[in-house]
Order: structure tokens, then sequence, then C-alpha cells
């Protein structure tokens, strides 16, 4: 029994590595991108260039909605089926 639990631990501890790479990887270089895009955004402000900042936002906002698309689509892949059955 003790040996099932340890390979479940192993295995858990396995998958939390491979999410974290994964958010690291996708999410996280994704909104530092947009970060950076507002960045650019403001210093285009702060230069008077309205129309040139008004891109960087257009930018950014459409930046944003890509990635919540993506992290949506991995919070529906993480559910487990058993729990989205029991909140319907």
């Amino acid at each position: 029994m003790e040996h099932t639990r340890d390979r479940a631990t192993e295995l858990e501890d396995a998958v939390r590595g491979r999410l974290a790479t994964h958010l690291h990887d996708g999410p996280i270089q994704r909104l530092t991108a947009v970060a950076l895009t507002l960045d650019l955004f403001v210093m285009r402000l702060d230069g008077g260039d309205v129309a040139g900042a008004r891109e960087y936002a257009e930018q950014a906002r459409r930046d944003l909605g890509t990635e919540m698309a993506s992290l949506r689509a991995l919070m529906t892949e993480l559910r487990s089926p058993v729990l989205g059955e029991g909140s319907r």
C-alpha cells in the first residue's frame, strides 16, 4: 500500500513539474510580452503619439484575449471528467 502511495506522490510531483514548466514557457512568457507592449504604449502616449499608442493598446487587448482563451482551454483540459460531471 505504501509503495502505491509513494508512486502516486511521484506521479503527482511529475505532473506538477510539467504543469509549472508549461505555464512558465507559455502563459508567463506571453503575458510578459503583453507587459512590454504596454510599456511601449506608455512611451508612445508620453511622446504625444496617440495613434501609435492606440496601436499598442489594441495589440495588448488582442494578445490578452488570445491568452485568456488559451488559459480557459488549459483549465478545461485539467478539469477532471468526474469533477466536471458533478458540477452539472
